[in-house]
């Protein structure tokens, strides 16, 4: 399952609410429905199947740094897409809540959430204070995708306890004179994330190791009917 938002939809869809018609809306991408199975009443398998590159396209479009993606399903119809992280950076609560409906007989879910890594710069009261709309552009939207997986993380937490296996890693202040970028690929630092990965790996060898003993174990069987 991919999480993207479609700011234009082919149809409108309904709403939750009275006679609330919906043009722009939070959209997943889900392999199963696709296929054909596991649909709702109505769903049609065509109008659910997208190729992977448009996939992949559309829940990376982040506004301010990329255009959004005009892709059409196997069905033939557009759709005007940007990145599923305006609403769900960390996509770990979509994919639990997913997995209670595809299998409802499980008793017990590991779920592996892996970060990529968060820019850790306060942004100071003194200069916040009179920002306006030109000036809080690019910083609201990291508070947005970093307090929307933060929030999510803490959610997934509480439901499985230790059955949540959390990776990321701060990953300080941006060198680039713009502390807000999220584009920088100067071969310094990917390499500089890179080095980053590895101590991510190294600092959590152990965790690493729990979960991979973890999915080495017989997983759930659905009962004979």
């Amino acid at each position: 399952m991919v999480p993207s938002y479609a700011i234009q939809l082919p149809f409108q869809i309904p709403g939750d609410g009275l006679g609330l018609l919906v043009p722009r809306a939070p959209y997943f991408f889900k392999s199963w429905k696709a296929k054909g199975t596991g649909i709702d009443p109505g769903d049609k398998p065509a109008e659910l199947d997208f190729k992977l590159k448009d996939i992949a396209r559309a829940t990376s479009a982040a506004p301010i740094y990329f255009p959004p993606a005009l892709i059409q399903n196997r069905a033939g119809e557009s759709f005007g897409m940007i990145d599923g992280g305006v609403f769900a950076n960390n996509p770990a609560m979509c994919a639990l809540v997913s997995a209670y409906k595809l299998f409802p007989e499980a008793k017990s879910f590991t779920l592996v959430s892996l970060g990529t890594g968060s820019l850790q710069r306060p942004i100071p009261y003194d200069e916040a204070k009179n920002w306006g709309l030109v000036h809080w552009a690019r910083p609201i939207l990291n508070v947005l995708f970093d307090g929307n997986a933060d929030t999510t993380s803490y959610e997934v937490d509480q439901i499985l306890g230790p059955s949540h296996y959390r990776f990321d890693i701060s990953l300080g202040e941006s060198p680039k004179q713009d502390p807000n970028a999220v584009n920088d690929d100067s071969p310094d630092n990917i390499a500089r994330i890179e080095r980053k990965a590895d101590a991510l790996m190294n600092g959590m060898a152990a965790k690493l190791q729990t979960v991979i003993e973890a999915l080495k174990k017989p997983k759930w069987v659905p009962a004979e009917a």
